[in-house]
């Protein structure tokens, strides 16, 4: 960055896997591809593929970085009844693995999931 703080690179294809547990258990596992883009420290991934939920060209993630990692993570995530289309930003647990080329995400009780960089 122009300030000389050095953070995590998230630009690029990445393959995406969320599996539900707990009361999403029955959703089962979700893959699709993102592609990440990033401006300084804030970052933004869209859905390449998408589903009858959340079509493709969705932005799916969202977030701000800094030089540890994720300073804030986001999923546009569904909420409350798991059969209505109620769909909110949520904040989760995040970080960044595999010398930066793996994200471990987690919205507690209902989804963990992992972006690869292809």
């Amino acid at each position: 960055l122009p300030s000389g703080e050095v953070i995590p690179d998230l630009n690029g294809e990445w393959d995406m896997q969320d599996k539900g547990y707990g009361l999403f258990g029955m959703l089962g596992t979700v893959t699709d591809r993102v592609i990440i883009t990033q401006d300084g420290t804030s970052f933004r991934g869209v859905k390449q593929i998408g589903t009858e939920w959340i079509p493709k060209g969705t932005e799916i993630f969202k977030g701000e970085l800094d030089k540890d990692g994720f300073r804030e993570f986001f999923q546009y995530i569904h909420v409350k009844e798991i059969y209505k289309r109620e769909f909110v930003w949520e904040k989760c647990k995040a970080e960044i693995t595999e010398a930066g080329n793996k994200l471990l995400y987690d919205f507690g009780g209902r989804i963990k999931g992992t972006l690869t960089r292809k």
